[in-house]
């Protein structure tokens, strides 16, 4: 793995006032005296190596094509690359309207052996192609992992990964 050292020379305590419930305006902070030395703190930082695992079959919901095009799995976290075409990333991203913050008319989940949801980060990029998906999943176990996917009015499609 990569070894780092983060070096200090001076510290410098700061005291505020003030909750953050009565707004932020309202909190003052003071900087105490600087104190001088010398600290190093070394780290070495993991290499999270993974393997490919076999990409699952495409999908279709509606207007929208779902293509996997790559599932990595490491010790800690499985990786999931889709390409979508025959819709936007506006379109995906839209909300139906439902009193509050609206409902996602697309949702994708990864599904743990025992059903929980795994879900880390991930996002969405616009690309020649149409969009690419990127999908984190935690990997708590082996075992088989679903991706689940929903477009309100279009269906859903679930999908199973075989983790080692």
């Amino acid at each position: 793995g990569a070894r780092v050292s983060l070096h200090i020379t001076a510290v410098t305590p700061v005291t505020c006032t003030g909750t953050p419930s009565t707004g932020p305006a309202d909190i003052k902070c003071n900087p105490g005296p600087t104190v001088a030395g010398s600290w190093t703190l070394p780290a070495t930082l993991g290499v999270d190596s993974d393997i490919s695992l076999p990409v699952p079959a495409p999908a279709q919901l509606g207007p929208a094509t779902f293509r996997f095009v790559s599932v990595r799995s490491s010790a800690a976290t499985i990786s999931i690359d889709i390409e979508v075409t025959g819709v936007t990333e506006e379109e995906l991203s839209r909300r139906t309207p439902d009193g509050k913050k609206g409902t996602q008319v697309f949702t994708i989940t990864v599904l743990g052996p025992n059903g929980e949801i795994v879900n880390g980060n991930g996002g969405s990029f616009p690309n020649e192609q149409g969009i690419h998906l990127h999908v984190y999943g935690y990997r708590v176990t082996p075992g088989e992992y679903h991706v689940h996917a929903t477009y309100l009015g279009y269906g859903e499609f679930d999908r199973v990964l075989h983790v080692p």
